[in-house]
């Protein structure tokens, strides 16, 4: 049975294909946002306890460094949604963003065991931040009720580029140490950021509505969004 839009209205239109939306700005933004969040983040997890190891801590610090990861990928989801509503995708991407790329250079500059645990906390708060703005994106990107497609796509494409950064840790860490895996997430961090101004300005995006051919699209894109990330956040921190 076709899912009730909550107005009497059902959507009976197919789920959109990919190469469909393929040169829309907001899903390549998402895709964008979320896979590349998503290698950083799990790179820097992965090479955080063996990075603790080979540097002498203590395994207990390890066990911290993941418990204060973990704290910061899910404790922020509420004031994330909230942030996203306050200030919209573009401002949010950029805030987690830059809270990743503080936790990064900070690994560059140090490897004690702080400074490490400080670092996983940051790269998992700005995850946090970028996930809940990429979702967002990924909202605005089609038809409220046709984006089967586009999440699988979306989801698949991240747990592929996580699983990537997560199998070449241990090699990258014996290849550049940490301060070099740290300054590799960095660059990354940096060039999404980039690649995320380039087509935001191109495109004028930072406001525009959503998907204008939805059947239920009403306000702007942003808080259309929001309500259905702020589920995807509360999912995540319950």
């Amino acid at each position: 049975m076709p899912p009730s839009t909550g107005g009497g209205m059902e959507i009976n239109d197919p789920a959109i294909k990919i190469r469909d939306r393929a040169g829309n700005p907001r899903f390549q933004q998402a895709v964008l946002v979320l896979t590349g969040s998503g290698l950083v983040m799990t790179l820097v997890m992965a090479t955080g306890p063996l990075a603790n190891h080979h540097v002498g801590h203590s395994p207990a610090l390890g066990a911290t460094m993941i418990q204060w990861h973990l704290i910061g990928m899910f404790a922020p989801s509420a004031l994330s949604a909230l942030f996203l509503k306050k200030f919209g995708v573009f401002k949010t991407n950029v805030a987690g963003g830059f809270i990743m790329a503080s936790g990064c250079a900070l690994g560059i500059i140090t490897h004690s065991g702080w400074a490490m645990t400080v670092t996983l906390a940051l790269v998992g708060v700005g995850w946090n931040i970028l996930f809940v703005a990429g979702s967002a994106l990924l909202l605005q990107s089609y038809p409220q009720g046709r984006g089967a497609k586009l999440q699988g796509f979306t989801d698949g494409a991240t747990a592929a580029i996580s699983a990537a950064g997560s199998f070449a840790a241990a090699g990258l860490l014996q290849l550049l140490g940490w301060g070099g895996v740290n300054a590799l997430a960095l660059t990354t961090t940096a060039a999404m950021l980039a690649v995320l101004a380039w087509l935001t300005i191109r495109t004028g995006s930072r406001r525009s509505p959503v998907y204008p051919s939805s059947p239920v699209a009403a306000g702007t894109g942003d808080q259309a969004a929001v309500g259905r990330s702020e589920g995807a956040a509360a999912g995540m921190s319950s």
